[in-house]
């Protein structure tokens, strides 16, 4: 896909076909709908819309009905065919308790402090650009067997998209 294309905005200069990525969510009509109408997370026209009803559909889609919702353009975050979006219920939630039980697993558990500082500690040196594994021979992300899943939950407790090329490696040993 070229950077250039840009939805939402009128074709400016000497533009070629091209091919995109949307971001899609299936949601459930909290009223009836039109295709095309911008609609919040919640399947209603009005405050805090985040995209647009399916407007390839050819008839309105009636209440309780689910329906593709298209996200505006440049509002997901880390687009990998599994996409992260902010105002989701629970995908924080989620993403940070797979994240803390992450850091009891790379940081050394310690009983006066509790778990809650080995996540702490963790996303303070992610925060800093760096991740250091204790008892590990790990010198790079590529190594570790959750590297995805890893890069995904970062992405969404700290809302940017976060890769292998954002971090320094260390380890213990």
């Amino acid at each position: 896909m070229a950077d250039n294309v840009k939805l939402g905005l009128i074709v400016t200069g000497d533009q070629q076909r091209d091919a995109i990525h949307v971001a899609v969510a299936p949601v459930v009509a909290s009223q009836d709908l039109n295709p095309g109408d911008h609609v919040n997370k919640d399947g209603a026209k009005g405050c805090d819309p985040i995209g647009i009803v399916d407007p390839f559909l050819k008839k309105k889609v009636k209440r309780g009905q689910t329906f593709w919702l298209l996200l505006y353009p440049n509002t997901v975050i880390g687009m990998r065919h599994h996409w992260i979006h902010p105002v989701f219920d629970g995908q924080r939630e989620i993403a940070e308790q797979w994240l803390r039980k992450y850091a009891l697993r790379v940081r050394p558990y310690d009983e006066e402090r509790g778990e809650d500082y080995a996540y702490h500690a963790f996303m303070d040196e992610v925060r800093d650009g760096r991740i250091h594994y204790y008892g590990t021979d790990c010198h790079c992300i590529v190594d570790v067997e959750d590297a995805d899943e890893l890069f995904r939950n970062l992405s969404i407790v700290l809302g940017r998209d976060v890769n292998e090329g954002s971090f320094t490696y260390s380890c213990s040993c």
